[in-house]
Order: C-alpha cells, then sequence, then structure tokens
C-alpha cells in the first residue's frame, strides 16, 4: 500500500531556497523554549512565527515542524498540519512518536489507509513497546480490523498485564463486534487492577444498557459518578445513571450543573438535547444541540440530531447550506462527513428534492461502505448457511418432541422485524394497554441462544433452555412488575425465534412488516449500524430483506398460529384502530381506548418512524414513490406491475 506523496512543504514555503542562518544550539533551544510557551499560552500566530524562523535556522530540525504542526490543528488546518509532520518524518524517519502522530491525525480526517500505513511502521520500531501495541490496537478496532486489534492488544497485555488501559481497550474492542461476555471480563479485570478508574465503570454500564440490563447500567454509571463526583465527566455518568433509573428531570439538572461548571462544554449540551428531543421536547432540544454546535462545528452528529427530530421547512435553508459546506470539506473526518449527507438527505427529503436528497444518501451510503473492510460473499455465505441450519433444525416434529422444555409462561410478547418496520410504534401501542409493561429493548436472546445447543453435534441442552427461560422471565417481572405481559423489542430476533418458542411455546411472537420497498429505502436513509456488512449498498440491503424473509417463511409454516401475530404497518395508516383490536385480540386482553393514543414511553419520543411522524393516520406509507427513478436493485422487490 503506497501512500500518495503531498505536496513538499519546504518548496511550497520557499524554505530550501531561503539561506540557512547561522546559529547556536543554545539560541535554537531557547526559540522552541519561547514557542512552546506561546503555545501553551494560546498565543497562536506568534507561536507560529517562532517556528518558521526556527525551521529557516535549521531545516532540517523535525522539532520545529512538529511544534508548527500541532499549532496548524489548533487552527483546524488539518492538511497543513499533515505535512508538517510527513516533513518532520523526512528528517526523522524512524521517529515511532512521529509515526503514531501521524496515524492519529490521519485517522482522523477519514485517510484510513494511510494512517495504517504509519501503524504498521509503528509496530515494525517498535514491536515490543506495549504503548505502541495499545495505540495501534485501538486503531485497528475504530476501521473494524478487529483480528488485528485483538491482537496488538493482547500482546500488549503479555507485555504489560497490570496495565488497565489496555483491557479497557480490548473491551471496547469485543464491544463493538458485539462480543458481550468478552467485553464485560475485559472491563471487569480492569476494574480489578483499577477500582478507582472510572472509563471500565462507565463501559460496562454502556454495555449492560445495550443488553437491557438498566439496573446493572445504572449501578456502574453512578459508581463511575461516586470516583468523580461534582467533575463533568463523574456529573455525565450521574445523568447516564438517572437515564436508566428513568429520573429525566435529574438527568437534566445533572447536565445543567455540567455546563454552569463549564459553559463551554459541549458534549454537556449535545447530551441534554438528546434527552429533551427523547422526551418529545424538540424545540428545548433544539436550543441545546445548536449551542453545542456553536461552541464545536465540527459536532456533525447534532445537526442529524436536529434534522432527525425537526420537518425541515426553507426557514432552515442556512443552516442546510451549511451543512452542505461542512460536508464538501476534506478536513473533516470521513465520519463525519457521512453523517453529514445523512442529514442532508433527510432535510432536502423534507423539502421535496428528492433528486437532491438521494444524491446525499448516495454519497453517504458509498463513504460508509468504502471505509469498512468488505468480505461480503464469504459473509453472505455464512448467512445463507445459518438460514439453512435454521430451516433444517427447528421443524414442526422438533418442537413437537421437545414440548416439555419450555417454561409454562405466556408472560413475554416478543417484538421482532426489520429495522424500520414499526417495532417502537408497536412497543408504544402495547404499552399503552393497562395489563402490558415493556422491558425495552433487549439483546437477551440473540447473546444466549446459542448456549441452547451444546457440543460439536449442537445436541439441545433442556436444562440450559429451561434456565434460560426462568431467567428471561425474572427479567421481564423485574422490568414491569405485576404486568400479566411485558413486551421485549427484539429486532433481530427473528434469527431466534426457535430458540425463544422452545423456551416460551406460549409466548406471543409479534411480527412488524413494512412494504419492502419503503422498508429498505428507509434502511438505506438512516445510518444503521445493526444492518452491518447489509448496510450502505442496494443489493447488500436486498439480500438482507430476502434471507430475513426466508426465515419468516419458515417461521411462518412451523410456528402455531396461535404464537405468532404479523401486524402491517400499512394497516395502521389504513385503519388503526380495526389493526389494533385484531392485535389486542390475538394477546387475549380486553380493549383499551388507550392504545389508540399511544404516550411516549419512558426516555422516548413518540416518534412512529424515522422518516414519519404525527398521529396514527400519518404513517409513512408509499414513500418510495417519490425515488422511483432511482431505486435501483429496490425495483426488483415490487410486486410485478407495480407502477413506479
Amino acid at each position: 500500500m503506497n501512500e500518495a506523496e503531498p505536496p513538499d512543504l519546504a518548496k511550497a514555503e520557499g524554505a530550501e531556497s531561503a539561506p540557512v542562518e547561522t546559529h547556536s544550539q543554545e539560541e535554537f533551544l531557547k526559540l522552541m523554549a519561547t514557542a512552546e510557551e506561546a503555545l501553551g499560552e494560546g498565543r497562536l500566530d506568534e507561536a507560529e512565527t517562532l517556528c518558521a524562523t526556527a525551521i529557516r535556522l535549521d531545516p532540517r530540525a523535525p522539532h520545529p515542524k512538529v511544534l508548527k504542526a500541532n499549532i496548524a490543528f489548533r487552527k483546524n488546518q488539518s492538511d497543513m498540519g499533515i505535512v508538517l509532520l510527513r516533513e518532520a518524518l523526512r528528517d526523522d524517519p524512524d521517529s515511532h512518536i512521529l509515526h503514531r502522530d501521524l496515524a492519529m491525525r490521519l485517522w482522523s480526517t477519514g485517510k484510513i489507509d494511510q494512517a495504517l500505513v504509519h501503524c504498521q511502521r509503528l509496530i515494525e520500531l517498535r514491536p515490543d513497546d506495549f504503548e505502541a501495541l495499545e495505540y495501534v490496537g485501538m486503531l485497528y478496532s475504530t476501521v473494524g480490523r478487529y483480528d488485528e486489534a485483538r491482537a496488538c492488544l493482547e500482546k500488549a497485555i503479555s507485555l504489560n498485564p497490570q496495565q488497565p488501559t489496555v483491557y479497557l481497550n480490548l473491551g471496547n474492542a469485543f464491544a463493538k463486534e458485539k462480543r458481550w461476555p468478552e467485553a464485560i471480563e475485559a472491563y471487569e479485570k480492569a476494574i480489578s487492577l483499577a477500582p478507582e478508574f472510572p472509563p471500565p465503570f462507565i463501559a460496562l454500564g454502556h454495555v449492560m444498557r445495550v443488553r437491557g440490563d438498566l439496573d446493572a447500567s445504572s449501578a456502574h454509571f453512578f459508581r463511575a459518578y461516586e470516583l468523580e463526583p461534582e467533575t463533568p465527566r463523574g456529573l455525565k455518568s450521574l445523568a447516564k445513571s438517572q437515564v436508566d433509573r428513568q429520573d429525566y428531570d435529574g438527568a437534566v439538572e445533572s447536565l445543567l450543573r455540567v455546563v454552569s461548571l463549564n459553559p463551554n462544554d459541549d458534549d454537556a449540551y449535545g447530551r441534554l438535547g438528546a434527552i429533551l428531543q427523547r422526551l418529545g421536547r424538540f424545540q428545548e432540544a433544539r436550543g441545546h444541540f445548536e449551542r453545542a454546535i456553536q461552541l464545536n462545528p465540527r459536532m456533525t452528529g447534532l445537526y442529524c440530531s436536529i434534522v432527525r427530530g425537526t420537518k425541515m421547512t426553507s426557514a432552515d435553508r442556512p443552516m442546510i447550506e451549511k451543512m452542505a459546506l461542512l460536508a464538501r470539506s476534506d478536513r473533516l473526518r470521513v465520519p463525519d462527513r457521512i453523517t453529514l449527507h445523512f442529514a442532508l438527505g433527510k432535510a432536502l427529503d423534507d423539502l421535496g428534492e428528492y433528486k437532491d436528497a438521494i444524491r446525499h444518501f448516495d454519497e453517504a451510503n458509498g463513504m460508509a461502505l468504502h471505509t469498512r473492510p468488505t468480505e461480503r460473499d464469504s459473509f453472505f455465505e455464512a448467512r445463507a448457511a445459518a438460514t439453512a441450519r435454521v430451516v433444517q433444525t427447528f421443524t414442526k416434529e422438533f418442537f413437537a418432541e421437545n414440548e416439555s422444555v419450555g417454561l409454562d409462561s405466556s408472560h413475554p410478547i416478543i417484538l421482532v422485524g426489520m429495522p424500520h418496520s414499526g417495532i417502537d410504534l408497536m412497543e408504544q401501542i402495547l404499552a399503552s394497554h393497562p395489563e402490558i409493561g415493556t422491558a425495552g429493548k433487549t439483546t437477551f436472546w440473540l447473546d444466549s441462544a446459542k448456549e441452547v445447543f451444546s457440543g460439536p453435534k449442537r445436541s439441545l441442552s433442556p436444562g440450559r433452555t429451561a434456565s434460560l427461560a426462568r431467567e428471561f422471565d425474572k427479567f421481564l417481572e423485574e422490568s414491569a412488575p405485576g404486568k400479566r405481559f411485558v413486551v421485549a423489542s427484539m429486532p433481530e430476533a427473528y434469527t431466534v425465534l426457535g430458540e425463544i418458542h422452545l423456551a416460551f411455546p406460549k409466548a406471543r411472537i409479534i411480527h412488524c412488516r413494512r412494504n419492502p420497498l419503503d422498508l429498505c429505502l428507509s434502511n438505506y436513509m438512516f445510518p444503521n449500524a445493526w444492518l452491518g456488512t447489509f448496510a450502505n449498498d442496494r443489493a447488500n440491503i436486498v439480500y438482507a430483506y430476502t434471507e430475513y424473509s426466508k426465515l419468516m417463511d419458515h417461521w411462518r409454516a412451523v410456528l402455531p398460529g396461535s404464537t405468532l401475530f404479523e401486524m402491517d404497518y400499512e394497516d395502521i395508516a389504513v385503519n388503526a384502530e380495526s389493526a389494533i383490536r385484531r392485535l389486542i385480540e390475538f394477546i387475549g386482553l380486553g380493549w383499551s381506548d388507550a392504545c389508540l393514543s399511544p404516550k411516549p414511553l419512558e426516555g422516548q419520543a413518540i416518534i412512529f418512524d424515522q422518516d414519519a411522524g404525527g398521529d396514527l393516520s400519518t404513517c409513512a406509507v408509499g414513500h418510495w414513490r417519490n425515488y422511483g427513478p432511482w431505486l435501483g436493485d429496490f425495483a426488483s422487490l415490487a410486486p410485478e406491475g407495480t407502477a413506479r
């Protein structure tokens, strides 16, 4: 892998043609000390002038170029900073510090391939330097090269097994792969080595939150707060703990205390906006988002938050133009530019400018596809093999032979379906019924389903299956005490419905469906980490939909009709009351008018779909028709004879 050489800095500045001034070493060092002092005190122009003088005194000395590079980065002149670091590296090609700094700066500006060149050289220069290995492992993890990340981090651990930050970063790498047990083990090891170190507690809190264990996540966040109370980071941890305990007013108060301590804390304003937006207080949220952006224009994700929580109008043109200008900037990291293009697509969609909207969606998805490893064929083969294994294993005969394995409980209501199929809306509707509670989103069965079978022949483990069923039933009861039924939102769980039905033969499974064109286009129009390898490409998303459809066809054939109910998103838009009455009757409950007026769940605004808002009659149906000329591979999912 070869890097494209940048313009030569010395030639650009005329340094090579300038005469080299004579100087003493003492004079040079004094000049550099003065430059460092000026930089430390924020006098950037003065520091820059001093560095330029030092470069003229000694054009081969790397130090003034490194210092001048740091000034350039402080001035948001990333390209010039990188050029200066390269110049310094030419003068000192075996400097591991320069390779490390270049890797970091190139990565931060989205030049991933070039950053990895310097990572590899850093490891060659310092193969037994645990700090270098830890740093490179972090970068590999960031770009999704998890095998290499773990190799570096595990070698760093072998060199220094008492360093808690390495275990923290190893846990982060596992967490990005959704390998929760290994992540938890690594975080707990970091805590055992440094029990007064807050970051592993914060990381554990996030993992437990994703797994749906809000009691545990709240406890970990609160412990992080106890370790550094009345500090900005500590108060942010307290706010997270309060959110998980559904104390949203308390979380808002904690974050307001953060900004009282540090009025320039852009992150705190962003978090305030996020909580208020989840509560449906969109105008207040927007004000905090805009304050955060004012403090840090590079917080591009907040533009996305504003756009997602607001229907854009012509009055928002100035902000849209500003976003477009930022999205074209090579100085922004690629992930930030991707976020902006998604936001621009949604904003222009709101304005009815569909041709320009799809251009931004294509740009966002194309950039995202380019930034991650592409092993599509092997991944698709593995997914097809997994689907075939499910179909072969979970037959009507298999369920009949093992009907006594599970728990005799009708407590769970399991929501499944692809993203953007209406699962959040369905959870809100069900939770509005007085006899139904909710446990929110959980990955319990996605994490645990593999334990239902054991050994190389994947033999059924009845004892473990029953144990998992009891554990899950207890989780539901604790999530919504006293409720007759409890909803667990598990979109991806259509892959493990066999294990769930085995554990809970009487559980209701609600499959949320949507027109495939609207569904797939919606997944293309929004950042979607869940789709993983399937994301960011029309053909990929069509493949994901096809595999999902195969599995649902199978479950439809083998699960009892008393277990599986399928709710079409479009039915709610056409006749909400009739559709919801059928659903409530299927569950076995009496009617409640509250189901027609779903209220926000704790920590969740009423947003029926990411590209729809309003009451139950305004769900986004047929939105794909606005994009008829640009459907591409999605058009293959249209029923024959469908007019575009």
